[in-house]
């Protein structure tokens, strides 16, 4: 009589026989980082029987964005990589954006094994900016990101060693923004994250045009942006250094517990002079020529932002300007949303010390609606504005994407080259009349995205 092999002893058995065959299993594994507030170098190990450096690759994904890899890895990358190997460990250094990695082998487009998944401290608070609040020279905002709604904070004060003033929770204004914010802000019906990775990853130039994910806006690419908190100090003295730390009321405080500091708005009337940065087109998205339209990694290598941001910072004339202007075009995300993540962290050495006072140029609202400008539409990748009018809380709406303000002896006029005319003439005219005293300001400087 011939008896059954009891079906979970097939199984074994069977897992057994190709381990002892191979020598090795399929695996891949992430070790966590602690305290990860800022850019960790994650160790990541993988097996395989029989890797294959021409159709192998590693790929670091946030686990609860599906659409695409942050960043990919060859196998040649792991550490004393011989070809012979079956197996490897690389470190791969990924940026705190609040959602948690996994790690995919992948054999072409295929996945092989996915990894544990490893956590950011999410907490952390994040991409600090500092911005003047058009209308009030005596105020300054401060505005940065985290995961968590509530239980915000602001210490600040003169005193480095006694921040007297903090905020008061009401005052601290908390927004976000979905997916169905672009949609709306098209006129058409909402559309849903992708819930699966573009099917063609392995080429790795998967940065396109609209066109080729189907969606003419920001929606299938969307990425939680967290929590993007913003608070006004008031009542500052012109012309003093004012200290200030930031973030959650738990203890976790900018900048690793450190003090960030500016000095004080210049107020209507103050003749002395004074220097201020004037950038554009300086965003971390940008995509090499050679490249033909596509990109390697959605997390781009060293390229010319950091480099122009790492020069301004280091540079000692920084030290003596007061405010930043960019002219447009910020961060040439261009609807992929990692993109805006490591922009905002990129400039906050900067903008932590610097009011950050932009305009939106036509990759960050679509030109279609200004009969003047020459660009075609599509070139915000859908964002519509929404992003931008969300980090930067100045904007009123998307509606007027527009604003002024005073600094010392200027009138600053921030108009919108991707809106329409007639309501920015209407505006320029009011504020001339109403904001504009020759007397007190006798420059006027007009700042939009060049036609």
């Amino acid at each position: 009589k011939i008896q059954k092999m009891p079906t979970k002893f097939f199984l074994v058995a069977t897992v057994l026989a190709v381990l002892s065959a191979n020598g090795h299993a399929q695996s891949i594994s992430a070790e966590q980082p602690e305290d990860w507030t800022d850019w960790a170098s994650v160790s990541v190990a993988w097996e395989h029987p029989s890797p294959n450096e021409e159709t192998d690759w590693i790929a670091a994904f946030l686990s609860d964005w599906e659409a695409t890899y942050i960043s990919w890895h060859s196998l040649n990358e792991s550490i004393n990589w011989d070809p012979s190997d079956t197996s490897g460990s690389m470190s791969i250094n990924l940026l705190n954006g609040r959602h948690p990695y996994e790690f995919r082998y992948y054999r072409n487009n295929d996945i092989i094994k996915t990894s544990n998944i490893i956590y950011p401290l999410g907490e952390t608070p994040r991409q600090g900016h500092l911005s003047l609040v058009p209308g009030y020279s005596n105020q300054m905002r401060i505005s940065w990101v985290n995961n968590i709604s509530n239980d915000q904070i602001v210490y600040w004060g003169t005193d480095i060693n006694n921040l007297e003033f903090n905020s008061i929770s009401n005052d601290i204004i908390t927004d976000t923004y979905t997916n169905l914010d672009f949609t709306t802000c098209m006129g058409i019906d909402e559309i849903e994250p992708l819930s699966e990775s573009f099917a063609n990853l392995s080429i790795h130039n998967n940065r396109c045009g609209y066109n080729c994910y189907d969606d003419p806006t920001s929606s299938q690419l969307f990425l939680d942006p967290g929590y993007l908190h913003s608070y006004i100090m008031n009542n500052l003295q012109s012309g003093i250094k004012y200290y200030y730390q930031y973030g959650t009321n738990n203890g976790m405080l900018s900048t690793g517990g450190g003090i960030n500091s500016f000095i004080a708005p210049r107020q209507p009337g103050d003749m002395t002079s004074f220097t201020f940065l004037v950038t554009a087109d300086a965003g971390i998205g940008a995509i090499p020529l050679e490249e033909q339209g596509s990109a390697t990694h959605n997390d781009p290598p060293i390229n010319g932002a950091d480099q122009v941001y790492t020069a301004m910072i280091n540079d000692p004339l920084t030290g003596e300007d007061e405010l930043i202007l960019l002219n447009g075009d910020i961060s040439y995300a261009r609807g992929w949303a990692w993109i805006w993540e490591r922009y905002m962290y990129m400039i906050e050495p900067l903008t932590t010390q610097l009011p950050f006072m932009v305009s939106v140029g036509n990759h960050e609202v679509d030109t279609h609606e200004n009969t003047l400008s020459l660009a075609s539409g599509g070139d915000s990748g859908g964002e519509c504005g929404v992003t931008t009018m969300k980090r930067f809380p100045y904007f009123n709406s998307l509606q007027e994407m527009w604003y002024s303000f005073n600094y010392g002896s200027v009138h600053y006029i921030i108009l919108s080259s991707e809106s329409p005319t007639s309501n920015q003439i209407t505006f320029f005219n009011n504020d001339l009349a109403t904001n504009f005293n020759r007397t007190l300001t006798p420059w006027l400087i007009v700042l939009h995205r060049p036609l």
